[in-house]
């Protein structure tokens, strides 16, 4: 056997053991305060009156800063308090209560950019 072909083989088996015994790469956790969140966690910031989900290591914002305090009003029902999240089926579009502003969680009818982090049961769109 060459001495290029014994380097070959020995590089090749040191490349099987180091997949089979490096540790998984680890995900980092989006940071809350004191705890963490995983990917899919939704969050209101009632500083910046936004909101934000975790994709499992950054906070992505989905939402304009709102504005003022206390709650949105409801055409019809009782009023909101910051931080509710609901569904416009006027518009078809995920909205939440920013101070005293619903905030669209994307264009009404668009592509929004979002990637899927978590998706649990079965799912259709379009």
């Amino acid at each position: 056997m060459t001495r290029m072909a014994k380097i070959a083989i020995f590089s090749s088996l040191l490349s099987l053991m180091l997949m089979f015994f490096m540790a998984p790469a680890a995900h980092a956790a989006c940071t809350l305060g004191a705890g963490t969140r995983t990917a899919g966690a939704i969050a209101y910031n009632s500083t910046t009156r936004t909101f934000a989900y975790c994709d499992d290591t950054d906070w992505i914002q989905m939402t304009g800063p709102g504005s003022g305090t206390g709650g949105c009003t409801m055409p019809s029902g009782p009023d909101k308090p910051e931080g509710t999240i609901l569904f416009n089926t006027d518009y078809r579009v995920i909205q939440g209560c920013a101070g005293n502003q619903w905030k669209a969680f994307g264009p009404p009818g668009g592509h929004n950019g979002f990637k899927s982090v978590k998706v649990e049961g079965s799912h259709a769109c379009g």
